[in-house]
């Protein structure tokens, strides 16, 4: 995959910057955008061998108490999940300006969700959705 010429957000955390390489925009959304990135293998950051070797990297802005809540209830969700079929949050940055928000590095996995799966094949077979539920418990 190859280095992109697009200019990170204003806010990037230099933290994220010193681990990860921005490799493109993956999508954007009514909270902001989210890169794909390369962990930067010049620095050793964990002994974890099974550390993951991309990241996608989630801004989310916040504009209200509102969005704060939410954006604090999904960060303590995601940090307590762990299984094989639901992404993981890797780590959580702080903004660099004053900019109310986060930034997660989440784990990358390539492929379509369940989402574009709906878009493209319209309304599932039971059997499909039964199969996919399976998965997540």
């Amino acid at each position: 995959m190859a280095s992109t010429t697009a200019t990170a957000p204003r806010d990037w955390p230099q933290e994220a910057e010193n681990e990860f390489e921005r490799i493109r925009v993956l999508g954007a959304g009514a909270f902001g955008e989210v890169w794909l990135t390369k962990r930067r293998t010049d620095l050793t950051l964990t002994d974890n061998p099974t550390e993951e070797e991309y990241a996608a990297i989630k801004g989310v802005s916040i504009n209200n108490e509102n969005e704060e809540r939410t954006a604090v209830r999904e960060i303590a969700i995601l940090q307590e999940m762990n299984h094989p079929n639901i992404i993981r949050l890797l780590r959580s940055y702080e903004p660099t300006s004053n900019a109310r928000g986060r930034y997660l590095a989440l784990s990358f996995v390539q492929g379509k969700d369940v989402g574009e799966l709906l878009e493209a094949r319209g309304a599932l077979a039971v059997s499909l959705a039964q199969l996919i539920t399976r998965h997540l418990i």
